[in-house]
């Protein structure tokens, strides 16, 4: 990521706020009004109503219906002309649940895969949430993100064993939503 200058920045985090319009010309409103009604209650004794709509759009549309934020990805790349912001747009049509712990040299690691990542805009040493790497696959910024504690890292182990998933990996996918209602408690 040593090439990006501010100006790919720039133009990097538009795309990003620019998604939402594109998302909701894309998305089954029948289809997201049932999660909101599912987990809006679960969720809310947490974070806030707007964050908590914010966090069900990027699941639905990044991880759950990813071919919505590929599509997003493919378009915005025909559009641009920088071959950074094109570059980094094409790692981003694989983003990644990140439940992260801060390490002592800075960095973050992920509790699905231990990998350690550079996150551009974390504040906190204990979060989950959704990360969009950059193409050298060590760094990464997060698309949003909840703070979490070090006893959540034991919730998601427990419940990892007791699923049917293979991997962390697809657990997270699979129940990132769950995994947030834990915040909850």
């Amino acid at each position: 990521m040593n090439n990006i200058t501010s100006i790919h920045t720039r133009e990097l985090d538009s795309i990003r706020h620019q998604f939402s319009d594109y998302f909701e010309e894309h998305s089954d409103e029948t289809e997201l009004d049932r999660l909101y009604h599912k987990w809006i209650p679960l969720l809310s004794t947490y974070v806030t109503h707007d964050s908590i709509e914010t966090a069900i759009d990027d699941w639905y549309a990044l991880i759950e219906h990813s071919n919505i934020w590929s599509l997003y990805m493919e378009e915005t790349q025909v559009k641009s002309t920088r071959p950074t912001v094109i570059n980094t747009l094409e790692a981003w049509k694989q983003p990644i649940i990140f439940a992260g712990k801060k390490q002592v040299d800075g960095t973050y690691k992920n509790w699905s895969d231990d990998r350690r990542w550079t996150l551009l805009n974390a504040a906190t040493d204990h979060f989950i949430g959704i990360a969009l790497p950059f193409p050298d696959k060590t760094q990464a910024v997060l698309q949003h993100y909840f703070e979490a504690t070090d006893d959540f890292f034991n919730i998601l182990a427990d419940d990892y064993e007791n699923s049917p998933h293979p991997t962390r990996e697809l657990f997270l996918k699979h129940s990132y939503l769950t995994c947030l209602a834990h915040l909850s408690n």
